[in-house]
């Protein structure tokens, strides 16, 4: 008498390479040699891409800030007292630059004037900080004071409180 018995999971022979096992051996060598391939080929490749400026390049600009930004507040509405609107210019380009700055004073009624102006000369990847000379005490309440770097966008300002003085 011959029995059958089914045990499940058991194979019986040899099903050489392909296996399952095996299978995800070859998929595994075949993605490692890909990422291998890559990297030898990636240095040169994306030199040739940046050359060519197929690649993004590094951003270059200029950062203007108040060093103080959270005395603003205390800019606007100080009486009386010494006030200063030290701001700082950062060279994020790629060469040392000059930049021209000024201050202007727009009063209420819409009259604008030049306050005060100078060059900061900045290093690459460098700051410095500017202390302007500002004439506060020909400011009336109102006055909106920005100050700006010529040739480029940035511009920071705030407007004087009444009593202002």
């Amino acid at each position: 008498m011959v029995a059958n018995v089914f045990v499940p999971n058991l194979s019986v022979g040899s099903k050489g390479r392909d296996t399952a096992g095996s299978r995800r051996v070859r998929r595994g060598l075949g993605v490692v040699g890909l990422v291998v391939l890559l990297a030898i080929i990636q240095n040169p490749v994306s030199e040739w891409l940046a050359s060519m400026r197929l690649t993004p390049q590094p951003e270059s600009f200029t950062e203007l800030s108040f060093v103080e930004p959270d005395r603003i507040v205390d800019l606007m509405q100080l009486v009386a007292a010494p006030r200063g609107a030290a701001f700082v210019v950062v060279n994020h380009e790629k060469v040392a630059t000059s930049y021209r700055w000024h201050v202007d004073a727009t009063e209420p009624a819409g009259a604008k004037r030049r306050l005060v102006s100078g060059v900061a000369k900045v290093g690459v990847g460098e700051r410095i900080v500017v202390r302007p000379e500002i004439p506060w005490t020909t400011l009336d309440p109102g006055t909106r004071v920005q100050i700006g770097l010529a040739q480029r966008k940035e511009s920071i300002s705030f407007t004087l409180a009444s009593g202002a003085r």
